[in-house]
């Protein structure tokens, strides 16, 4: 009853979503337990609820500090006693926090699993009143979970050091041998821990998986789809040429259709997001980079023109469709080639030794330090066949050995005046060079001709500009003669932490680790594929896949309607599935 009240007079709900309650009961109860529940169905409130109504401290582990932030900021605007600690406060500061908490003063408080490395901040944690452990995003703790954490194979030790407060594991996507992996690692009695796996079931979305010869089909199949179907969407390519190409032969059917890839500008993709959501365009072609923190409740279709590596990242990109609950459609276009692009990605990520000593090899022949290179430049170096991206893996790699480390920071131009500014200014063309040049006051001595480093968003904020509206105005200036302009570096530096590397087979990179995380990827591939090929229901699938075991036959999918009992069975908005 007190759960109740403070749902309503705290939170501002009327009552639990569905499957909250029986989670809260068993919270409150004091039971250890792991939640599987999808993005949007509450799992926050499941401790965050608790923790109010009993005694003592909730410790939150959440790897998503940006996220930990707008919780707590959300919890204090709402009276609720929560703080956190994090490497972005002053020693002062997180002392305070923690005096607060060993008071009792504070009920949640949120951590990254990585804070567990201070030693002052695990011995502070024994002189807390510490009742319940929560755990966040609790797949990352499982070497078969998607985005393993070593920091989270840690909590398992430290919970012992807290005296083994009880635990509440937390996940939007883990198998049962994820569920497994998650108990066994986190040093829970299997036979004691309830698991509660809920809310994967999304009766509006209609799945069907179509397959094609090749990406003519998929082009003419989505041409007319978009005619055909009202509303919005999103098209997922596995590739930025393809995006590029997709969004560019659409416009010419869909003219309001926009595109959003890891290659774009900052500005050019927040552009982007900010058309699709505000409704200004109604097609967005994009990779994977598109989607987290996209909430808008109308998108009618999510189509994928190439079909993801897992389970759970098609789980996670339909269901960005239908979230007003009303019909939606999600279609998977497959051709037999399309396999070979995700075996290419599974090589990206896990180069041979082969080709990590050759990218060791390419840098250290460099005397420059640091190796100001793209990925595609390091790679034209190496005497082994290496690909761009598996540079980038191989930096991982050499990163976590303690050999090289990657620049981090936005990256800058240059700009050259052989001449003072004055004479420059009176010859420049057009509103937008003149305020784009006058902004360079700010970062640049125009009376005074050299070269100069400027960040193009800090220009852009002074000329209030867009930084592609700067980009623009520069080399345009370049190539009228009035300026030299080279644009920013967009590559990532790599820094060598050595003077000179020890023999390869010395350098501390696991092996057995890296073939292993290729083999859950191949294992993740291949629960995708079966997904693909399967006639059984595809909602009934999703269902076993997440362990939410139900018998489910939607009667809506193209599997059950390939079925005697589907064809009977008439549309409910009566149009024809196909195109």
């Amino acid at each position: 009853d007190r759960a109740k009240q403070l749902l309503r007079d705290r939170f501002a709900h009327e009552g639990f979503l569905d499957g909250q309650e029986a989670v809260v009961r068993s919270v409150l109860a004091g039971k250890n337990l792991l939640v599987v529940m999808p993005s949007g169905s509450g799992k926050s409130l499941l401790y965050q609820l608790p923790a109010l109504v009993t005694d003592g401290l909730t410790l939150v582990i959440s790897p998503l500090i940006a996220l930990m932030k707008d919780q707590v900021d959300e919890l204090v605007g709402r009276g609720i006693p929560a703080t956190l600690i994090n490497s972005s406060l002053g020693f002062e500061e997180q002392r305070r926090r923690i005096g607060l908490c060993r008071q009792g003063e504070v009920s949640l408080l949120y951590v990254a699993p990585e804070r567990f490395r201070s030693a002052s901040f695990a011995a502070a944690l024994k002189q807390m009143k510490i009742a319940r452990l929560a755990v966040d995003e609790a797949h990352c703790i499982s070497q078969w979970g998607h985005d393993f954490r070593p920091d989270y194979r840690r909590l398992k030790e430290f919970r012992r050091q807290m005296g083994d407060p009880v635990v509440t594991a937390l996940t939007a996507t883990a198998t049962p041998r994820v569920q497994e992996d998650i108990i066994e690692s986190l040093g829970l009695d299997r036979s004691r821990t309830e698991v509660h796996v809920h809310g994967f079931d999304r009766p509006n979305l209609r799945l069907s998986v179509r397959q094609v010869s090749n990406n003519g089909e998929k082009d003419e199949f989505i041409s007319r789809f978009i005619q055909r179907e009202g509303g919005s969407g999103i098209i997922y390519v596995g590739t930025r040429k393809a995006a590029e190409h997709l969004s560019a032969d659409l416009r010419g059917v869909e003219p309001r259709t926009t595109m959003y890839h890891a290659g774009m500008y900052g500005d050019e993709r927040t552009r982007a997001q900010d058309a699709f959501l505000s409704g200004k365009a109604r097609v967005v072609v994009a990779t994977v980079a598109f989607g987290m923190g996209i909430d808008k409740p109308d998108v009618r279709f999510v189509i994928h023109y190439h079909y993801p590596g897992s389970l759970e990242q098609y789980y996670q990109e339909i269901g960005r469709a239908g979230r007003d609950a009303l019909p939606s459609r999600c279609v998977l276009l497959y051709a037999p080639k399309d396999r070979g692009l995700r075996e290419f990605f599974i090589d990206l990520n896990h180069p041979s030794p082969e080709q990590v000593e050759s990218v060791v090899d390419a840098l250290f022949a460099l005397k420059a330090n640091p190796v100001m290179l793209t990925y595609k430049e390091i790679a034209q170096r190496c005497a082994a066949a290496v690909l761009d991206g598996q540079v980038g893996s191989a930096l991982r790699l050499l990163g976590g050995a303690g050999i090289t480390q990657l620049l981090s920071g936005p990256p800058a131009a240059t700009v050259g005046l052989d001449r003072p500014g004055s004479q420059i200014l009176p010859e420049l063309r057009g509103k937008v060079q003149r305020r784009v040049f006058e902004s360079l006051a700010g970062s640049v001595d125009l009376g005074t001709p050299g070269e100069y480093r400027v960040r193009l968003d800090h220009l852009a904020a002074a000329a209030r500009l867009s930084s592609d509206q700067v980009r623009r105005a520069l080399g345009a200036m370049a190539e009228a003669g009035h300026i030299n302009y080279t644009p920013p570096f967009r590559g990532r530096g790599v820094r060598k932490l050595v003077d000179a590397p020890p023999p390869f087979e010395k350098i501390p990179i696991d092996w057995d680790h890296e073939n292993l995380l290729r083999d859950i990827e191949e294992k993740l591939l291949a629960d995708m594929d079966a997904f693909i090929r399967s006639n059984e229901c595809r909602r009934g699938a999703i269902l076993k896949y997440f362990g939410e075991n139900r018998n489910l036959v939607c009667g809506e999918c193209d599997c059950c309607r390939k079925s005697q009992a589907g064809r009977d069975k008439p549309r409910r908005d009566g149009r024809d599935a196909d195109y």
